[in-house]
């Protein structure tokens, strides 16, 4: 069940009344977007099929220990081989968008520019022939995690040269798929990758030096991204007329205390790093923020070792200032934030790492079976605000947002986790005017929830893992964001 997480007083700009007044009985905008969101990893098993290289998860999910129970994802939800059903499960919920990522080892089964895979080709020409049938659009994410493992075994993201084996790898994405295509994200949270890969050690490559090899990680990532906008920008944006994005993740940080200027400092500081570690360089100066360099010296510096933040030259800010057309945002939960000082006093926290600089910390934070995060419904209103607020010319998508369960059928919590948090999010649009485009629903159906397994669930579509056909049979859920879907909002009389 969730843990709830009692709103605490809310910060100087928001009233209470604002934040948790009547529900707002409206529609959304004619031309919101409505979709669902999976990954390929996740998903589409079929590990060693047709010419598919290894990934790096392949690999690190088969290491004992990594993954809960030692789940892998061999088979996954076999997508692979469920294609055509489950494009009919995104129309059935009456869904004109969709939400994937392509497997770059199942086109670069080595990572190899020269070596492309066919039948990985036709897999994915295949899907959108199927999506475009059915009359929905696709938005497709060219990186969710799953990189080939020659190219891990050879430092992966580590590796400076994967800058440009990225680019190669959007080059034949956008050959190949460019003209089916009309948005794209770059990459799937890439603060949550290089934290929870190099700096909690749960997820591939499994490492706990964040502020050594994690920051590396992230120059190269954002150098990647930049390369790769421009490389759309330069050879197929006139022709395919599409958007290139990314897909960044964030809690609200909320000051514990809105009364002590530390605090509301604090929260701040944190939104600027978590978020603004990628969005700063991209959407606003081409640099990191101040508080993200400060941040990191200082706590280097507190550790006795020379500040491992790389710099990023002149024209390098210049290539990655103003690279993306629209903002992918996924949001799951809100956090209390602490001042450092404060902080300090608590202790130990899975956040720790992140807290040195932000101070941003929340001992109450638990992660369980059934739920891993605390369920605050106005936090999203908020952070649509204050993303509009910060980057006020940009389009905002919810990229993912949903609920994990032990995948229940009757799963009413799930619904209510919908119903509350999107007329939060209308309240942001009608009432605030935050500029909020879009909201793809996490997710389509249970899969593997990386270092969780299946253990976790957040799809509005039950997988029997148990059952070689992968049988789907849809929740509750599905059913409510069905109606919400076709009544594009909340109606006065239900």
């Amino acid at each position: 069940m969730a843990t709830n997480f009692p709103p605490p007083t809310l910060p100087a700009g928001f009233s209470r009344d604002r934040q948790q007044g009547d529900f707002l009985k409206e529609s959304f905008p004619d031309d919101f977007a409505w979709g669902s969101a999976t990954s390929s990893y996740q998903i589409e098993g079929a590990h060693d099929a047709d010419g598919k290289g290894p990934s790096v998860w392949d690999t690190f999910s088969h290491e004992p220990g990594r993954v809960e129970c030692n789940h892998n994802g061999d088979v996954a939800c076999d997508h692979y081989n469920h294609l055509e059903e489950d494009v009919q499960l995104i129309k059935n919920l009456g869904l004109k968008h969709y939400r994937f990522s392509i497997s770059w080892c199942r086109i670069l089964p080595t990572g190899d520019p020269s070596n492309v895979n066919q039948k990985g080709i036709d897999f994915y020409n295949r899907l959108l022939d199927c999506l475009a049938e059915a009359g929905i659009s696709a938005m497709v994410t060219i990186y969710h995690w799953d990189m080939p493992q020659a190219l891990g075994d050879k430092g992966g993201w580590m590796n400076a040269e994967i800058v440009d084996l990225f680019k190669e790898f959007a080059r034949i994405c956008f050959e190949q798929f460019g003209g089916k295509v009309k948005q794209w994200l770059t990459l799937n949270e890439p603060m949550v990758f290089a934290l929870l890969g190099y700096g909690f050690g749960m997820h591939h490559p499994g490492q706990r030096d964040f502020f050594g090899k994690g920051c590396r990680v992230i120059h190269h990532l954002i150098l990647a991204h930049a390369k790769v906008y421009h490389l759309y920008e330069a050879s197929f944006k006139e022709k395919q007329n599409g958007r290139v994005g990314i897909a960044l993740c964030s809690t609200w940080n909320e000051p514990r205390n809105p009364n002590s200027e530390e605090d509301r400092q604090a929260a701040e500081r944190a939104m600027r790093v978590a978020m603004g570690w990628f969005a700063w360089p991209i959407f606003k100066t081409g640099d990191y923020p101040e508080e993200v360099k400060t941040g990191v010296a200082a706590v280097c510096e507190k550790n006795g070792i020379k500040s491992t933040l790389p710099e990023f030259t002149k024209e390098e800010m210049r290539l990655n200032k103003g690279t993306a057309d629209f903002l992918g945002w996924n949001y799951y939960t809100t956090s209390l934030v602490w001042s450092p000082s404060e902080a300090e006093k608590v202790g130990p926290t899975p956040f720790s790492q992140v807290a040195q600089i932000t101070g941003s910390v929340d001992p109450e934070w638990k992660r369980g079976k059934c739920m891993f995060f605390h369920v605050v419904p106005w936090g999203i209103r908020n952070m649509a605000n204050w993303l509009t607020k910060t980057f006020p010319s940009v389009d905002i998508y919810i990229t993912e947002n949903g609920y994990s369960d032990e995948g229940q059928l009757d799963d009413s919590d799930r619904v209510d986790f919908f119903r509350n948090h999107l007329n939060e999010l209308l309240k942001a649009i009608r009432l605030d005017g935050a500029r909020v485009k879009g909201y793809y629903a996490w997710s389509l159906m249970d899969n593997f929830e990386w270092s969780n397994g299946y253990n976790v669930r957040f799809g509005m579509h039950h997988v029997d893992f148990t059952d070689p056909k992968r049988r789907r049979t849809k929740k509750a859920s599905a059913d409510f964001y069905k109606h919400l879907v076709q009544s594009n909002g909340f109606k006065e009389n239900e």
